[in-house]
């Protein structure tokens, strides 16, 4: 039964590549951007192959070739997340298939786990790939990493600032989104350096930049002035909103991809379930 099970997904698989090689002939995933996934005309086929695995095998009995069709199907559904959002209610599977992500180079599965570890009950292990994830010389990898760091390694957010602050290896679009990251990350623990960061930030100048650490600042300003009802999950969630998401295209001149990083809501806790967030009392 298994096999079947197994068979079937890998079959599906087998059909997105062939899709993949006739429609775009000779580009990788990679070359090819964003959104070309979204064209697909049997994602439905696909996830419900890919849901009878998660909940017919055991991810134990899994073997490299399926993983790795697993995180690559996860990869190519990085516009809706739909593969992602349904094997966090597999914790087994989703740390098989994040271990598995984290060795490939698959920067669109990732992100994604990068993402969602916070949403999924791991063991301490896994949910340390985090600072993997943040190592990733991937610019979108590492921020989306820097992101969900407060909810699974609070103690690391302020080690990995300066690192984000001042790497330079991205374009001045992209780092201006990493300095963002760091502003957010630092705001979610409540560190004590945000406020040099915010200093900083105002020196640099850059639009997206400034208008973060300007609301954070207001954000700040009315907690102190004892306007908590929101508290700052609010706040963060509001930032999350605002915070764009840009990925750098291949030479030839493509279109850059741009989308709202939104949902950061569901990426970093509120502070009832973990108490990282001062609401009022």
């Amino acid at each position: 039964m298994a096999k079947g099970i197994r068979e079937r997904l890998l079959k599906q698989a087998i059909k997105f590549h062939q899709w993949q090689e006739a429609t775009y002939p000779g580009k990788t995933s990679e070359e090819l951007g964003g959104e070309w996934e979204v064209d697909y005309p049997y994602w439905n086929d696909t996830y419900s192959a890919f849901c009878h695995v998660l909940t017919q095998m055991d991810a134990e009995t899994a073997d490299s070739v399926l993983l790795d069709e697993m995180v690559y199907l996860i990869a190519r559904a990085n516009e809706a997340e739909g593969f992602i959002q349904e094997t966090t209610s597999h914790p087994q599977w989703f740390e098989c298939l994040c271990r598995r992500a984290a060795a490939s180079n698959e920067n669109e599965a990732k992100w994604q786990f990068a993402a969602y570890l916070p949403e999924c009950s791991c063991s301490q292990k896994v949910r340390d790939i985090i600072l993997d994830f943040a190592k990733d010389p991937n610019e979108y990898v590492s921020r989306r990493a820097l992101l969900a760091m407060p909810a699974l390694r609070p103690d690391c957010v302020e080690q990995f600032a300066p690192l984000f602050w001042e790497r330079n290896c991205y374009s001045p679009e992209l780092q201006e989104y990493q300095r963002i990251a760091v502003l957010i990350s630092l705001d979610a623990i409540h560190s004590d350096q945000l406020p040099q960061y915010l200093e900083q930030a105002k020196q640099d100048g850059r639009r997206y930049l400034l208008e973060h650490a300007e609301r954070i600042e207001g954000e700040s300003d009315r907690f102190v002035l004892g306007s908590r009802k929101c508290g700052r999950g609010a706040h963060a969630r509001h930032l999350g909103q605002r915070l764009r998401y840009r990925k750098e295209r291949p030479a030839g001149g493509q279109p850059r991809d741009e989308r709202l990083l939104g949902d950061l809501e569901r990426r970093l806790p509120d502070c009832r379930r973990r108490g990282l967030y001062l609401c009022g009392t």
